[in-house]
């Protein structure tokens, strides 16, 4: 429902980069796919861990002993998969350019979610579903829910810019081995609204998706294939609604065209004892909303 749509690259040219020339902005959206993209190895590997990958051990380490359930076979080693994210996405010698920290800041920012979307996750065993024992290990969440967490984290994404005091920054990490995202950290601070002012300096949280970029307004409203960008020519939007999906919006103040479409649906449902639902199909015209 957004002007944007996260499309596919076009497989037919080798040459084009994944998402198109967006990967070389600083714009939200960039900072949400450098998100995504870490946040999905995490996750990966970390389930495949679990059962699949020889070298990568399991990670039951913490557990603590409970009345009502018992621990069983192998937490998913998310630790390992944060990892493996970090070594693929972040440059063995990161340099302390605007779009490497934008780069490295939301790459951590994936792994985090990932990370943080850890839970425990039971199964049942008894008969007739009694549930005598609960049987249960740590399982990271699916990417589609850490999707989720992080496209909320993309619609209130920190616009940054680069800490003039580099000079400095560069003499106090000098001799410090730490973990390049946190080593990087200082390289990035909140742009204010107007002008930025030396002495008022704040920083983004680490778990916030951030960019340098404001996208130019009507951008992703027109076709641009060299950026992947399709334009919104025949998305389907509404008329009624007030929020991203409206036709308004998504149509670019273009206009919209209507057609009529007869679908057949189950309605007339009745619950027949015991135990079978029956429906009768009925006609149902529906109205379809395009941007031109």
């Amino acid at each position: 429902n957004h002007r944007w749509n996260c499309p596919t690259p076009n497989y037919n040219n080798p040459s084009a980069l994944l998402f198109g020339d967006i990967m070389l902005k600083g714009f939200p959206e960039t900072a949400f796919i450098y998100a995504m993209l870490s946040a999905s190895v995490v996750q990966t590997v970390a389930e495949a861990c679990s059962f699949r990958l020889s070298h990568c051990p399991c990670n039951n380490k913490g557990r603590i002993s409970q009345s009502n359930w018992i621990w069983q076979g192998c937490d998913d080693n998310v630790q390992f998969g944060r990892r493996f994210a970090r070594k693929m996405f972040d440059p063995e010698h990161a340099d302390w350019h605007k779009k490497s920290l934008m780069n490295l800041h939301n790459t951590g920012a994936g792994r985090r979610e990932a990370v943080k979307s850890m839970k425990v996750k039971c199964v049942c065993q008894g008969t007739s579903g009694s549930c005598t024992t609960k049987i249960c290990h740590r399982k990271v969440s699916s990417i589609s829910e850490i999707g989720n967490s992080l496209k909320i984290k993309y619609e209130t994404a920190v616009k940054v810019v680069r800490n003039n005091d580099i000079h400095s920054l560069l003499d106090s990490q000098k001799n410090k081995a730490s973990n390049k995202n946190l080593k990087y950290r200082t390289g990035l601070v909140v742009a204010k609204k107007h002008i930025f002012i030396p002495t008022e300096k704040k920083y983004p949280d680490t778990s916030d998706i951030v960019y340098l970029e404001d996208v130019p307004k009507n951008f992703y409203c027109d076709s641009k294939p060299e950026w992947h960008i399709l334009g919104t020519t025949g998305r389907i939007c509404n008329s009624l609604s007030n929020s991203t999906d409206s036709c308004d919006n998504l149509c670019c103040n273009r206009p919209f065209l209507t057609r009529s479409k007869t679908i057949m649906e189950q309605c007339h449902c009745k619950f027949i004892w015991c135990c079978v639902v029956e429906c009768q199909q009925c006609q149902k015209r529906i109205f379809i909303e395009t941007c031109q």
